[in-house]
């Protein structure tokens, strides 16, 4: 909690102990903006000791979203303990995965308090090759409550502050109208 609540730099840190928690190689966090097409990778993070280092750059990013968008509606997570045995629909949800042969990948949607998916947090690793523990699950759920909790709190920060502009606003133009 202490980490999330303060600013965004801090994700930085939240996702690198969620990683090291889980003893994973690499983690992720993807944000949906305004209209729900556009996305931003607030964080990623990669095990210095792994040799490969983690390429997620927007295109990428792009079709991973697509498909978690598809398959997180009849979910609440998605748990794919081995990448070379799940079946994906088009090439574009494979793409990302192509690089993950023999992984396996935890990912649980962020959603606003109003229950809207708001982005989502991903885990990737290459030593798993059993299914991801419910524990772990648990775990990762709360913090992806906590980060939809927070950017919650942002929006609403965000919407207070140009309700005040909006009043100023109007306050100006009545004293300009009573002149």
């Amino acid at each position: 909690e202490y980490v999330i609540s303060s600013d965004d730099s801090n994700l930085d840190q939240t996702l690198a102990i969620c990683c090291n928690l889980l003893n994973v190689d690499r983690g992720f966090i993807i944000q949906f903006l305004s209209d729900g097409e556009e996305i931003q990778v607030v964080s990623k993070w990669h095990n210095e000791y792994n040799d490969q280092d983690f390429e997620l750059d927007d295109h990428i990013a792009n079709a991973l979203s697509q498909w978690v968008k598809n398959e997180i509606r009849q979910k609440d997570y998605i748990a794919i303990s081995n990448t070379s045995d799940y079946l994906f629909k088009t090439n574009e949800e494979k793409e990302f995965v192509d690089s993950l042969t023999d992984h396996s990948i935890l990912i649980l949607p962020i959603r606003f308090q109003s229950g809207s998916f708001s982005g989502f947090i991903g885990f990737i690793d290459n030593t798993k090759q059993n299914k991801w523990w419910r524990e772990d699950v648990r775990m990762m759920n709360v913090v992806a409550k906590m980060i939809g909790l927070y950017w919650d709190k942002q929006i609403s920060l965000e919407m207070l502050e140009n309700a005040k502009t909006d009043l100023l606003q109007s306050q100006k133009m009545e004293a300009m109208g009573r002149l």
